[in-house]
């Protein structure tokens, strides 16, 4: 898995500190975060169609105009959650005890193992449209735009994440906190017609 350095850096906010003030501590945190990491994720996919220029994704209409727009022209759409699992968070905190420092660079780099996951799987979901012919809008998580966190109560219902061990709680957060649900939307790809 490919973590970049410097978005660990811009999550500490320290993006123009020279790389070797912090490096050590960066990998140190880098390599317990991925050793305690037990990744996972599940995707499936959806069929989509459109009501009155609204989504319409398994029968069920999602009153949002972002993800309109996102999902313009897509025929299915694929749900996917990807979670570092429960002892990240573990790890975590018990830094905080300890020193907030190292607290904050575990926390940095978890949230770039997060992105680097997702990147993973966005690519599987790309890959597998491509040999259907297919191509993938950029990905959407519930929270963007004007789609609601509460939209995460139906990735639930579909996805059943619990089976990797993520949960939602009262406030629409999910556990372990370095976890990600999100929507690609599935195109056909437009054959230009050839001028004769």
């Amino acid at each position: 898995m490919n973590v970049s350095r410097s978005e660990i850096r811009r999550y500490l906010g320290m993006a123009q500190v020279e790389p070797g003030k912090v490096e050590s501590l960066i990998e140190d945190s880098l390599r317990e975060i991925t050793d305690a990491a037990s990744m996972r994720y599940l995707v499936r996919e959806f069929s989509l169609f459109w009501q009155d220029g609204c989504p319409v994704i398994d029968g069920e209409i999602v009153a949002s105009k972002d993800l309109a727009k996102n999902l313009k022209g897509c025929t299915s759409v694929v749900f996917f959650v990807a979670t570092l699992g429960a002892e990240v968070d573990r790890r975590i905190r018990r830094a905080q005890a300890v020193s907030m420092a190292r607290a904050a660079v575990l926390q940095a780099c978890a949230a770039a193992v997060t992105e680097a996951l997702c990147e993973e799987v966005n690519q599987s979901v790309k890959d597998a449209a491509a040999e259907e012919g297919l191509i993938c809008h950029p990905r959407y998580s519930p929270g963007f735009g004007d789609l609601t966190l509460d939209y995460q109560k139906t990735v639930f219902r579909k996805m059943q994440p619990e089976r990797i061990g993520v949960t939602l709680n009262d406030s629409l957060l999910m556990s372990p906190s370095k976890s990600v649900t999100a929507l690609i939307g599935r195109e056909p790809v437009r054959m230009e017609e050839s001028a004769a």
